[in-house]
């Protein structure tokens, strides 16, 4: 009995604050959108493989995240808030540039995307409508494969000198 009441300070301090941190709201904001620099304009892929990378990627790898509920509690929040931004630093669908990284980067998606790593499994757990199916892999590897050797193609003769230079 002495025990308890040694201990009830605590419990009566420690279980507030605990709750409190469950109920602190993170802030989601997503950064502005400019679609006239989307990946979708720039490489106006078919309309399959847009709606694949939209549903399946886009929360990640995009300035269009779609927040779930449960990114209002943390620590859940800041986990999901770090994983977004290190989606977007790596592949931002809504800041899209062609140059040699973006082939590389077309090429590495479609790879990630085959063996299983994107999206991630926590994300297929919880979102399993958005997990792309065989043929949406298929086709957006295809598309992917095609046009990062396009880019490939197109920035290296960009590069080259006339001869007589």
């Amino acid at each position: 009995m002495l025990r308890m009441r040694k201990q009830m300070p605590i419990l009566l301090t420690v279980v507030p604050v605990f709750l409190l941190a469950f109920l602190v709201r993170a802030p989601h904001v997503n950064p502005p959108n400019d679609p006239t620099h989307s990946m979708e304009a720039v490489l106006q892929p078919p309309p399959e493989v847009a709606g694949t990378l939209r549903r399946a990627c886009g929360d990640c790898h995009s300035n269009e995240t779609k927040w779930p509920w449960y990114s209002q509690v943390e620590p859940l929040g800041s986990i999901l808030t770090e994983d977004v931004e290190k989606g977007r630093r790596a592949l931002n669908f809504s800041e899209w540039r062609n140059d040699k990284r973006a082939a590389a980067v077309l090429l590495a998606a479609c790879e990630a995307v085959e063996s299983g790593r994107m999206p991630k499994s926590g994300y297929r757990t919880m979102h399993p409508d958005k997990t792309p199916t065989g043929t949406e892999v298929r086709a957006l590897c295809a598309w992917t494969q095609r046009t990062g050797l396009q880019l490939l193609t197109s920035s290296s003769t960009k590069h080259k000198r006339p001869a007589g230079d």
